[in-house]
């Protein structure tokens, strides 16, 4: 079982922090995908092919439930 760093932790918190601070609409929308979020989970912490299969099943319900358009 592999525990996660300190190093790793600050890194997701400041994916985190780009994800919900403004920095404009067209900049920042590519952080508001699932599929993104995932990726760089999953590189963040080092196992890519689980995150992108999560990312996978989520972003269908994030198309569903935002406005597109």
């Amino acid at each position: 079982e592999k525990e996660m760093t300190l190093t790793q932790a600050i890194l997701l918190g400041g994916y985190y922090w780009l994800y919900t601070c403004s920095l404009g609409y067209g900049f920042g929308n590519f952080l508001y995908m699932a599929v993104f979020s995932s990726m760089a989970s999953g590189f963040i912490l080092g196992d890519v092919v689980t995150a992108m299969k999560v990312g996978a099943v989520v972003q269908p319900l994030y198309l569903a439930f935002t406005n597109q358009g």
